[in-house]
């Protein structure tokens, strides 16, 4: 067995299925139950720039595996897979509004049948940006998804690092959220 590589996974959390730490290298591979779960994680507009005392590089995609991610940090205490793989199983389940007592929770492609989606669309629709009013428009699947994230007490305050504004309805579309900034020229619709 390889002591260096931390397997953290314990069977009451129902999203993250193992989290390894590189041998070598400051990097913390994230495996979800599905690759839906590993996209809502990317997707996450409150993704955090820190995990416990460590300050980490935004999320990535891992390159082979559809379901996994790779968190890097280049300063600060070591992350440890136990604070990784909490941190998600308590941020997942606030993103799709499930309770860690539930005793059989739905996974997300349930809670996306049950909400009235396909299983397999993602819970943003499209993105859209105009950059010289450093606006970012956000059109969710349906207005109650827009709802929910409005509505989140943990909004993002920053995205990929530049602050912005608290999301907004948008005045006539309801399943779209408005996102603001003003010290950045560009945020990338891909970042959003």
């Amino acid at each position: 067995a390889d002591k260096q590589a931390i397997l953290a996974w314990n069977p009451a959390q129902p999203f993250v299925l193992n989290v390894q730490r590189h041998r070598e290298k400051r990097i913390i591979f994230v495996t979800f139950i599905s690759p839906d779960v590993a996209q809502v994680a990317l997707q996450d507009g409150a993704a955090p720039n820190m995990i416990g005392h460590t300050r980490i590089d935004p999320l990535t995609q891992h390159k082979a595996d559809p379901a996994g991610i790779c968190i890097f940090w280049h300063t600060g205490p070591d992350l440890m897979p136990e604070e990784v793989a909490a941190h998600f199983e308590m941020r997942l389940n606030q993103l799709v509004g499930l309770s860690a007592t539930v005793p059989q929770m739905p996974g997300v492609e349930e809670t996306k049948v049950a909400i009235g989606l396909d299983a397999s669309s993602n819970f943003v629709a499209y993105v859209k940006t105009a950059r010289h009013k450093k606006t970012g428009f956000v059109t969710f699947q349906t207005a109650e998804l827009c709802q929910v994230v409005l509505q989140d007490p943990q909004q993002p305050r920053s995205i990929m690092g530049v602050p912005i504004d608290a999301p907004v309805q948008h005045k006539s579309e309801p399943n779209t959220a408005v996102i603001f900034w003003k010290n950045a020229m560009d945020l990338p619709e891909a970042a959003i």
